[in-house]
């Protein structure tokens, strides 16, 4: 059998076949679009999962050249169940677009084959429309292990803060305690995703100029926050559903100050100060530790990947929502919410932080749930938003009762499950929205037809999106993208009742050379990872 590609495979799931489709661009993917991708395998560069937004449903399998299992590309593939091989590299040249291919993910590790190879035994393999209509099977014990790193405890002494701070030298020390408490989490969470491309969307560019944005304007911003209203109150309203104060905001404020930093220190040394590295890490320190319950931790890292800000009540009137499902209602609930996850993807300008997973809730029979919100799937302060007016609804949660899956969440707030396939296991189910429920969110149940309903208005508002994007030039790009990663502050600023009073204009600060120079940058351009080496350095 001829093998021309390997990587590795994001779920466990039998051979398909199909037309290998090599894409460059959006213009490729928007003929895939007109023409029907059914039997397409498509190879793509970068692993942002917005390139193939509009056609990724119809797909029969990806292949990435980058990335792993735990990048946007992947998350997307497992949702749909579209096969999905990442990290791949050929054994020589890439066929052309057109050549009858084989992909195989049924083990760890992907294998693309020439088509011809069925014949010499490969016979088993299953054309592209009958794999996408068929439930795919429970991943083996020994199919794609999970990309996970297993977490490596905290040493204690980084999880001391000072009863009182003063002085210069206290705060120095303080920030640099907190600086090495977040460096090897953020290396391994960083090298885990490994991939900031995207062959729609400028995304490295975007987040460097977001984490420039935020080494200089937010410790101010954060001490306007923090004087109407304490962080550690602010968190609070992130313990209900429909909260965008959550894990993947909280790590970010703290993570990505430390990225604008590690990146301008090394153009200008002189702007290392210690007080306004100590004024951020300290609001997310407090912050992170009343949003965790004060249960000693920090984040999901400290707990083994472990998430629950939603109390016991929340938690039982989830459950009492809750219905068992049979085998075609699993097929509906997954077919939603890919649609829903894909979509969010691409209105949050290729981030994860439409959707949050918490959990995993262990419950009584040994069953488990997972909480997953979906935020602000209508128009929102994105200018961009306008193009989903008409939404049926801004907030959705979605209560997974799952049975035999091993789950962690990352504190990207996405569930890592083994099985890969995890809504297989998919047991029970809950739809509920908070729109209309006031301050406090009030839970109201829906049925199950109001997340298709939803899902089919976000798949067509997908599609005009996409192209509303290809239309923008590479500027208009990055400043959307950076408009979304800078304000992972602003669900705070708003829960202490100060966002109209802040100016969250970007590129600001950075306007002029600096951005001039982060916005040429891109994925090709930086240095790889080396795990070995520190992610953040101290204050000197």
């Amino acid at each position: 059998m001829t093998v021309i590609a390997s990587g590795t495979s994001v779920f466990g799931c039998g051979p398909v076949s199909g037309r290998l489709v090599v894409t460059e661009g959006p213009d490729d993917v928007l003929d895939l679009l007109a023409e029907g991708a059914e039997d397409a395998i498509v190879l793509v560069r970068d692993a942002g999962a917005t390139f193939l937004s509009p056609v990724f449903p119809e797909l029969a399998g990806v292949i990435c050249t980058g990335g792993t299992p735990a990048s946007h590309v992947g998350i997307v593939s497992r949702e749909f169940q579209v096969p999905c091989a990442m990290g791949v590299t050929f054994t020589g040249a890439v066929p052309p677009s057109g050549t009858p291919v084989i992909l195989d993910c049924s083990g760890s590790g992907a294998e693309l084959r020439l088509a011809d190879a069925a014949r010499e035994g490969d016979a088993g393999a299953t054309p592209a429309a009958a794999a996408a209509d068929s439930p795919s099977p429970d991943a083996a014990p020994d199919a794609t292990p999970t990309v996970r790193t297993p977490r490596a405890p905290v040493d204690p002494a980084l999880l001391v803060r000072l009863p009182a701070v003063a002085s210069a030298a206290e705060r120095k020390a303080e920030a640099n305690r907190l600086i090495a408490y977040h460096e090897p989490i953020t290396r391994t969470l960083t090298v885990e995703r490994t991939s900031y491309h995207s062959q729609l969307i400028p995304v490295t560019p975007y987040i460097l100029v977001a984490c420039a944005e935020t080494f200089y304007r937010y410790p101010e911003m954060m001490r306007t926050i923090d004087a109407a209203m304490p962080v550690e109150q602010i968190v609070l309203d992130g313990h209900r559903p429909g909260s965008r104060i959550n894990a993947v905001h909280l790590w970010s404020i703290a993570n990505f100050y430390l990225t604008g930093r590690k990146v301008l220190t090394m153009m200008d040394p002189s702007l290392d100060d210690p007080d306004p590295t100590y004024t951020v890490l300290d609001f997310w320190e407090r912050g992170a530790m009343a949003f965790r319950h004060d249960d000693g931790t920090r984040q999901a890292w400290d707990a083994d990947d472990v998430l629950r800000p939603y109390p016991p009540a929340v938690i039982d009137e989830l459950l009492a929502g809750v219905v068992d499902i049979d085998g075609p209602t699993r097929q509906r609930i997954k077919a939603g919410n890919a649609v829903l996850r894909n979509y969010l993807f691409l209105l949050y300008f290729d981030t994860r932080v439409g959707t949050g997973d918490t959990g995993p809730y262990p419950l009584p029979d040994g069953r488990t749930l997972v909480v997953r919100d979906f935020y602000q799937l209508g128009p929102s302060e994105y200018w961009w938003s306008d193009v989903a007016t008409g939404m049926p609804y801004q907030h959705l949660v979605a209560a997974l009762v799952l049975d035999g899956v091993d789950v962690h969440v990352t504190d990207f707030g996405s569930a890592t499950t083994v099985p890969e396939d995890y809504l297989d296991h998919l047991v029970g189910f809950g739809l509920f929205t908070t729109d209309g429920g006031g301050p406090e969110r009030a839970l109201r149940p829906l049925p199950l037809e109001e997340l298709e309903r939803t899902a089919a208005f976000a798949a067509d508002v997908n599609a005009r999106h996409y192209r509303n994007v290809v239309a923008m030039d590479r500027d208009e790009k990055i400043r959307c993208g950076a408009y979304v990663y800078f304000g992972f502050l602003k669900p705070f600023a708003e829960v202490a009742g100060v966002a109209d009073e802040l100016d969250w204009t970007v590129p600001k600060a950075t306007a002029g050379p600096v951005y001039d120079i982060l916005s040429m940058m891109d994925g090709d351009t930086l240095p790889s990872i080396d795990p070995t080496v520190a992610y953040y350095d101290p204050i000197p």
